[in-house]
Formats: C-alpha cells, structure tokens, sequence
C-alpha cells in the first residue's frame, strides 16, 4: 500500500523520472543547420530575421523543448579545423592523469565545470 500511495503522488514513475525520460531521447538528437545566420542578412545586419533565420529559431527553441539537445551544422568551421581541436583534445587527454589532475581543476557538479576523462560524456554518434 505505501509504494503504490508514493506511485500516486508521482504521476511521472510510470514512464520514467525527467532525466531519464531526456536520455531516451538522445538516439533522436535533432541536427540544425545554422547556415541561414553566416549570411549577411535579415537579424545578422540589424533587420528582420528571414524566413531561413526564423525556420532555425523555432527548430532550436523545438529541439530545446523536446530533447534538451541538439546538433549544429552549417557554421562555417571546416573539417581541418575541427581536426585539428580534437588533436589538441586528444593531446591534452594523452597527458598522465597525475599531470592532468595536478593541473586541470576536477569536473565540479555546482559548476558543472572542470576536467573529466575524454569521451566520458561524449554523446556525438562518431
């Protein structure tokens, strides 16, 4: 009788917590195109939004509402750019943990700020 009245003053048990009702919905990570912005256009230069901009804003403002997540492409970075981060990432995660850990200031759950392993929280499908 006690879990059951417990059930009843949490309507969401049935289906999942908030937090992980939003993880099952990771495998449905919304991709934006951010493209309409680059241009020098509509909100870009002081003006209206176009039609492309305003397309973008309510895809964002969905994806945020419904996943929390969401993939951004179209911004102009190339792939030799985001290469070359990732092989500064992987050379700073290369380093030994006690140099990582006597000089990167620890993943803090207040801040939600600081270092932890590389890839431990990665949630790109590549």
């Amino acid at each position: 009788q006690g879990a059951r009245s417990a059930h009843l003053r949490r309507p969401w048990t049935r289906i999942g917590p908030p937090a992980e009702r939003a993880m099952s919905s990771l495998s449905a990570i919304p991709t934006i195109d951010f493209g309409p912005f680059l241009a020098d256009e509509g909100c870009v230069t002081g003006g209206s939004p176009t039609a492309g901009q305003r397309r973008v804003a309510e895809e964002i403002d969905a994806a945020m509402r419904d996943c929390g997540f969401l993939y951004v492409t179209g911004l102009g970075i190339s792939d030799r750019e985001i290469r070359a981060v990732f092989d500064v990432a992987h050379e700073l995660f290369e380093r030994p943990d006690d140099q990582k850990a006597a000089e990167l200031c620890p993943k803090t759950l207040e801040s939600n700020t600081g270092y932890v392993p590389m890839l431990s929280e990665a949630i790109n499908p590549g």
